[in-house]
């Protein structure tokens, strides 16, 4: 069984005959299966080394006739894959001490050496050398996995927030050489607009920046060119420097896809709306009223052949009609609010406002938005949403105040609607409260996100988050 087992091989590099006897003893007595050359120049040596890549250990006396000391140590080192034990006398002891440091698995003093110390220093020297070529394939195959992957990754120092390395992929989606982005710090790859926000995390202390992040950023590449980026993080330990490895996906094409299909989207259900909006009002309102105007007149002919129950009735429908009329204009009005593209969102929300002035409920409203404008279809989005939700305050909530407040933060739109009235479940939204649920899916659309916080008898707070376009 033995045969089949691979040798240990040991090439012994000695000028002294007495010496190698010694060990050549030592190892046999306790290897048994071994194999052992010997070499009693370097030059020897050099030859046997060159010619042979499966030495397990080479055993090396430190003075050779041709060569030794440092000297020797380093030439052996450079040409040898394998581990190297010194053998030396006590005259040579610093030396060998010295040569630990260039990388010698041990060194063993000649008048000391037992079967039990050489066997185990053979041992010790043959299982380092294999942990330490693990290692380094180890860390190869983790560098190829950062250097070669087609997505782009950098690591940068949790202190410094500088950039300690980049695979070619970041390399080529920033447009920076190596030498150019390595050394960077991280602000440096944000918009001009975006670095105060950047530099108020940077003077936090690292205790409080510790969590690695993930979403969606602006970035800026070398030439400029802003790109939106999806961004993955987590903590590494990068050449013993606490860092965080980033993976930076250019989602830029996908986002400009996205927005084109949401701006169809909106095309498409604009002109449904309109259409029906249309056919209310110019059919289904105008045979109302029609009919209203006919059964008026009608009235007036046969009113005082009608009795007091027949009136009454009549006057009933009359009212019922004329409700019906007034319902249709709303529901036309509601399904395409021709002041949101005409007057914007600001305007939409007060006209809300003012449909409900002769509730019992006082609205206070502040409208904090940079811009004059909104794209269309989140103008839309927030006026439904708002109309929504005052809807159902006035309707259920038995509130004496809410508070209405539109404000931009962040690259985030922000709408925040608040009652003091009887508050309900959350939990039951999407079984009585359809009309929310219907909102949050219009709100994903946009990449935005509703929050619903009410208790009852607590009142409510619904809060709405929608990431700015531009």
């Amino acid at each position: 069984m033995n045969n089949t087992i691979k040798p240990t091989r040991v090439l012994i590099v000695e000028d002294n005959v007495g010496d190698i006897f010694l060990v050549e003893k030592f190892l046999k007595k306790r290897f048994d299966n071994l194999s052992i050359d010997i070499a009693n120049t370097f030059k020897k040596a050099k030859t046997q080394i060159l010619a042979c890549s499966d030495y397990d250990v080479v055993l090396l006396d430190l003075k050779l006739p041709d060569l030794s000391g440092h000297k020797l140590v380093d030439e052996v080192l450079d040409i040898c894959n394998c581990s190297v034990i010194i053998l030396t006398g006590y005259s040579d002891l610093k030396v060998a001490k010295e040569v630990l440091a260039k990388g010698v698995a041990d060194f063993l003093i000649k008048d000391e050496i037992s079967p039990e110390a050489l066997h185990k220093s053979v041992l010790y020297a043959i299982e380092r050398k294999r942990f330490i070529d693990d290692l380094r394939a180890t860390k190869e195959n983790y560098r190829n996995l950062f250097h070669l992957s087609p997505q782009p990754k950098w690591i940068y120092e949790l202190s410094t927030f500088k950039i300690l390395d980049a695979n070619t992929a970041a390399l080529k989606q920033y447009g920076y050489s190596f030498e150019e982005f390595i050394g960077k710090q991280i602000h440096e790859l944000r918009p001009p607009e975006h670095i105060p926000t950047l530099q108020k995390v940077i003077k936090r202390p690292l205790s409080e920046r510790q969590t690695p992040y993930n979403g969606t950023f602006v970035h800026r590449k070398k030439d400029g060119q802003i790109i939106t980026v999806d961004i993955y993080s987590r903590d590494i330990l990068f050449q013993n420097i606490p860092s965080r490895m980033i993976v930076a996906i250019d989602i830029s094409e996908r986002k400009r896809l996205q927005e084109e299909l949401q701006l169809t989207s909106y095309n498409v259900e604009k002109r449904e709306r309109e259409r029906m909006a249309t056919s209310l009002h110019n059919g289904l309102q105008q045979m109302l009223l029609a009919s209203f105007m006919s059964i008026e007149a009608l009235g007036k002919e046969v009113e005082k052949k009608l009795d007091s129950r027949s009136k009454s009735s009549y006057v009933k429908g009359l009212s019922l009609l004329q409700e019906a009329i007034e319902t249709t204009r709303r529901i036309a009005h509601e399904i395409t609010p021709f002041e949101i593209e005409e007057k914007g969102l600001t305007a939409g929300i007060e006209t809300i406002l003012e449909r409900h002035f002769q509730s019992n409920l006082t609205f206070n409203f502040i409208n904090d938005l940079k811009s004059n404008r909104l794209p269309t279809n989140l103008e839309i989005i927030l006026f439904r949403t708002t109309q929504e939700i005052i809807n159902n305050i006035v309707k259920h909530a038995k509130a004496s105040t809410a508070d209405i407040t539109l404000t931009e933060k962040d690259k985030e739109l922000m709408l925040d609607i608040s009652d003091n009235g009887v508050g309900f479940d959350p939990s039951l939204v999407g079984k009585k409260h359809l009309g929310l649920k219907a909102l949050n899916s219009s709100i994903d659309s946009v990449n935005g996100h509703l929050h619903i916080d009410s208790q009852l008898g607590k009142g409510t707070k619904i809060e709405v988050r929608i990431p700015v376009p531009y």
